[in-house]
């Protein structure tokens, strides 16, 4: 007997809602000699004897043997089995097959966005809980997943569009892109994040000679403004005694 059991597979087949689903029967099936029967789990679905249909209706089994199910739905994932016997009553094949079914995918909303003083957080608007979401980063895949993704202002640039991609393990559908615009924010009149890559690379020295500079100048500044008056000492004359 040839058998081929696959109940350990998670999904040997997958299909969205709504979908025509064909299970395949993976087996040189003579329909005008053998006899078929699907089962779902334990009840028989489909019984066809010598061509002839027992159980089960019109369209829901292909000449091959394949079973097929139609607008499936998520009450009908689980495991479906097949039997073949030969002329003489003797089973010839068996197999097990596991059938998923997952929500349909629905194209996402484009991102929203949220600045902070450092960092801005990207939101993607997805249905579905069963669905992957992943991040693109100028139309191509980053390894960042999840409905939100929280950047540092230092690592975009103006140019640089993003947009989120969801997938059910079948198909995706991606959002389309949006562009970050974050209002800028001054540090002693320089651009914050300028100031913020500066001391990023090693500018402290840079920013300590400013802060001299800058305390000369007031120093400088303050004694034009309050001249210091000289302290001028009396000197007494003193008679020597005789």
């Amino acid at each position: 007997m040839w058998s081929l059991v696959t109940a350990d597979a998670k999904c040997d087949v997958s299909g969205e809602v709504g979908d025509r689903v064909p299970i395949d029967l993976g087996y040189p099936y003579t329909k005008a000699e053998d006899e078929l029967v699907w089962k779902r789990s334990t009840v028989t679905i489909i019984k066809q004897k010598k061509g002839k249909l027992v159980t089960g209706k019109e369209g829901d089994v292909e000449d091959n043997g394949s079973l097929v199910l139609h607008n499936v739905t998520m009450e009908q994932k689980g495991e479906y089995s097949a039997e073949v016997f030969n002329s003489g009553g003797k089973q010839v094949y068996s197999v097990t097959k596991n059938l998923c079914v997952r929500e349909k995918v629905s194209k996402p909303g484009k991102p929203s966005f949220t600045c902070s003083d450092f960092s801005v957080k990207l939101t993607c608007s997805a249905q579905g809980t069963s669905s992957d979401i992943v991040w693109l980063k100028n139309n191509k895949e980053t390894k960042k997943t999840g409905t939100a993704l929280i950047l540092k202002l230092t690592e975009i640039t103006a140019a640089d569009e993003f947009s989120c991609s969801i997938s059910n393990k079948i198909r995706s559908a991606q959002s389309d892109a949006v562009k970050v615009s974050c209002p800028e924010r001054k540090l002693f009149g320089l651009d914050m994040y300028i100031m913020i890559a500066i001391l990023a690379g090693g500018g402290g020295l840079f920013l300590i000679l400013v802060g001299v500079l800058v305390f000369c100048c007031f120093r400088r500044y303050s004694v034009l403004l309050f001249p210091v008056t000289p302290f001028v000492t009396a000197h007494t004359a003193v008679t020597p005694l005789r």
